[in-house]
């Protein structure tokens, strides 16, 4: 695990130093997007998301490696996802908090700080079909995980795809927090 912690790490140190990083979840812009100049800004729009977190709204750049996407800025705010799961945030804005999940075998634990929050269980990523239309435009695909805490609180991760299958719209919740995190496609 430390190992693992080690990689993502770095990861986050290599995206968060390279404004010029990022993709819209498909490896092979990657390597466009590395030769475009930090100071070319409408070069990069295709590859920006905006990221949400309460009262704060910031750009960030998405950056692939395997299974592991990273959303981060020149600020310092990162998301990271691990196959589309939440596994660690820093910074968000005026927020400065680090967040981190650590997997277990049936359970996740929550960190804030280094401080154990909870522990919770998130399910398999399902179909939603048309249950949550105001998101959606008309050939729009929605997916929702439900996650359950250990005092049997229940939430909704969200992942919205256009009509060609690329994701546009993510929403996660932190445990014990009020604010979802939102990814929305710029």
């Amino acid at each position: 695990m430390v190992g693992k912690t080690r990689r993502i790490t770095c990861l986050l140190v290599l995206c968060s130093s390279l404004l010029s990083v990022g993709c819209a979840v498909k490896s092979q812009q990657l390597k466009t997007v590395r030769n475009i100049s930090s100071q070319n800004t409408q070069a990069l729009l295709p590859y920006t998301w905006t990221l949400q977190f309460g009262g704060y709204q910031g750009t960030v750049y998405a950056s692939e490696s395997g299974e592991t996407i990273i959303f981060s800025n020149h600020l310092g705010d990162a998301v990271v996802l691990e196959n589309f799961t939440l596994r660690e945030t820093h910074r968000l804005g005026l927020f400065r908090h680090f967040w981190q999940i650590i997997s277990g075998r049936d359970w996740n634990s929550l960190y804030k700080q280094g401080q154990y929050i909870g522990t919770f269980k998130c399910g398999n990523w399902l179909d939603a079909g048309s249950l949550n239309k105001e998101l959606t435009q008309s050939n729009d695909k929605i997916f929702q995980q439900t996650c359950k805490t250990e005092n049997n609180t229940i939430t909704q991760n969200t992942i919205l795809l256009d009509d060609q299958d690329r994701v546009k719209y993510m929403e996660f919740f932190l445990l014990g927090e009020e604010h979802s995190i939102e990814l929305r496609k710029s």
